[in-house]
Parts: C-alpha cells; sequence; structure tokens
C-alpha cells in the first residue's frame, strides 16, 4: 500500500470514527436537555446521590455543535474518498470542528448560568495540577514546528496549530473560570464544580496532545513513521498518562466528604 492510500483511508476511517462518536453524543445530549427537578425534601440525601443531583442541575451541552462536528467528520470523511480534498487538509479541518466544539460547550455554560446560578467570586488562582497539564500541553505542541517549516504540510500545519492554540485556550478558560453553583445545594455543587472543571481541563488536554500525534502519525505515513516515532510514541505516552491522571484526580475530587 503507497504512502497516499494508507493516508486516504487513515484520515476516511477516522472521520467515520468521530462522526459516529459524535453523533451520539448529540443524541445524549439532546436527551438530556429539559427542566431540572430541585432537590426535595425527603430524598436521598447521602454524598453520592447529592452529587450526582448536582450534577445534573450542572450539566450544559450543546447537542448542535455535536451534531456540527459528527457532520463534518462525515463529509470530509466522503471528500477524502472522493480525492476531493488532501487527508491532511481534511484532518486539520476535522481538528478546527472539534475545537469549535469545546469552545461552544464552554460558552454555552457560561452563558446560562449569569440567567440561572449563582456566581460566586472568580478563582483566585488555578489549581496547580490543571496548570501542570496545560503547561505540558502546549510544550507537546512544539513538536508542529518541524511540520509548519516542511513546505508540503505547511498549510495543514498551520491549521492544527491554530487548533491546538484554540484548544489551549479553552482549558485555561475552564481552568480559570468562577465557580457556577445553581443554589439547590451548595456544598455539593461545589464539588460538581471541582470535578467538572477537572475533567474539561484534562479532556481539552487530552484532545489537544492526540491531535498532534495523530498527525503526525497519519502524515508521517508508513515510510515516515520510522523518522518520527518517537515523537509519536512521546505523545502516545502524554495522551495515556493525562487520561488516566485527569480520572483518578476527578475521583479524588468527587469523594470529598460534604457537610451534614
Amino acid at each position: 500500500m503507497s504512502k497516499e492510500t494508507f493516508l486516504v483511508y487513515a484520515t476516511a476511517f477516522y472521520g467515520v470514527l468521530v462522526g459516529v462518536s459524535y453523533l451520539r453524543s448529540a443524541i445524549a445530549a439532546g436527551s438530556r436537555d429539559g427542566v431540572r427537578e430541585p432537590l426535595r425534601h425527603g430524598d436521598d440525601r447521602s454524598d453520592r446521590a447529592r452529587v450526582e443531583r448536582a450534577d445534573e442541575h450542572r450539566e450544559r451541552v450543546s447537542p448542535a455543535a455535536r451534531y456540527v462536528v459528527s457532520g463534518t467528520g462525515f463529509a470530509l470523511t466522503a471528500a477524502v474518498l472522493a480525492h476531493v480534498i488532501t487527508p491532511a487538509v481534511a484532518y486539520a479541518l476535522l481538528c478546527l470542528a472539534m475545537a469549535g466544539r469545546s469552545l461552544a460547550d464552554q460558552v454555552l455554560e457560561e452563558r446560562t448560568p449569569r440567567r440561572r446560578s449563582t456566581i460566586i467570586g472568580r478563582s483566585r488562582r488555578i489549581d496547580p495540577v490543571l496548570l501542570i497539564w496545560i503547561v505540558l500541553t502546549g510544550a507537546s505542541s512544539l513538536v508542529l514546528a518541524s511540520w509548519v517549516i516542511d513546505g508540503g504540510y505547511r498549510a495543514a500545519a498551520i491549521i492544527v496549530a491554530l487548533c491546538v492554540a484554540t484548544m489551549i485556550f479553552v482549558a485555561w478558560r475552564v481552568a480559570s473560570a468562577p465557580p457556577l453553583l445553581f443554589g439547590t445545594d451548595l456544598d455539593a455543587e461545589e464539588v460538581v464544580d471541582r470535578e467538572t472543571r477537572v475533567l474539561r481541563t484534562g479532556n481539552a488536554c487530552f484532545l489537544t496532545i492526540a491531535a498532534v500525534m495523530l498527525f503526525i502519525a497519519f502524515m508521517g505515513g508508513q515510510q515516515g513513521f520510522t523518522e518520527h516515532r518517537f515523537e509519536v510514541w512521546t505523545l502516545q505516552a502524554l495522551c495515556i498518562i493525562l487520561f488516566v491522571w485527569a480520572r483518578l484526580y476527578a475521583r479524588r475530587v468527587v469523594r470529598t466528604p460534604l457537610p451534614s
């Protein structure tokens, strides 16, 4: 199989994967959208139940943005298979769509609570753990510099670099955002706020590093993979570490004992 054919099929497969994943996410997000019942006297008052109920009140996601990413994934898959656009450009545009989805979720969450929730003073400092994730993400993106210099992939690399900058901005904005509380059970909602902040920052950083890794792996092709294998393996290890770290840290946060 030639390098060009490999790139076409690899990008098409990734496009379908993203399309299906975001379609399922959009349908699930739409089904959860609705009236959120307040905590009633006599409801289960265990810590777990309070946190789960607070999480239902907190969650705000954009189904429309997810449908857009899903449609973009399927459309780019068809375009690549029809040789209308190159795999490099298709992959870069898919990264841009995913970055836009993350930003849409953040904007929706910041706007909705202003009408329906209590905003308690802006955080004076960012959680050091989240700051470490953001710094690692920024450092890992520096490997794109060599691809920007390469004339053959410069346009796609620049677009991916812009996506990376957008995702880092999203991660920073989420990590430094003010606590958003709906006033139903403030103690539980503070825990959910921290958990949401951890997971969304971690996901933004994970997606950014994964995008850089896949760009290098896809654009390197079969022959070029040997030359770039150290970069790919390093970024892959960072992705795994960050994914596990974020979830363990979120689990630790959500297990914080609540006042009675």
